[in-house]
């Protein structure tokens, strides 16, 4: 995407649409290997709706560069925060821009249980 709000819009855009290509069009790979699935596009569509977040009525305000990211934020069009959403957006050399999903989509991984003794007791 040519900017973080191009990258933002078409990202709620194929939101709205369940267009898993669309999305993955404009999200970067994420470092844990979760590519975005369709589950996760229902749960970023929920998240918006009830920010109150749609296509129609989006603003987006990029803000600093924390790292390799941008923050990028998400709101109906209010001023209000709570009406809003965080995401990370990522500059690609000579590719323009990627977006993130809200983190709370992506999957998390269980926890390694400790290792189990190969002694047996009888």
């Amino acid at each position: 995407m040519a900017s973080l709000e191009e990258a933002g819009r078409a990202l709620v855009t194929a939101v709205y649409a369940g267009d898993l290509d669309g999305v993955c069009r404009v999200t970067a790979a994420p470092a844990d290997g979760h590519p975005p699935s369709d589950q996760m596009v229902a749960a970023t569509k929920v998240i918006l709706q009830e920010q109150g977040i749609t296509p129609d009525d989006l603003k987006i305000t990029v803000g600093e560069q924390l790292g390799s990211g941008i923050l990028v934020m998400l709101s109906d069009g209010s001023a209000d925060p709570a009406q809003s959403i965080e995401l990370f957006g990522t500059a690609v050399r000579a590719e323009g821009f990627t977006i993130g999903l809200p983190p709370q989509v992506y999957p998390t991984e269980p926890s390694h249980p400790a290792s189990q003794s190969a002694s047996v007791t009888d």
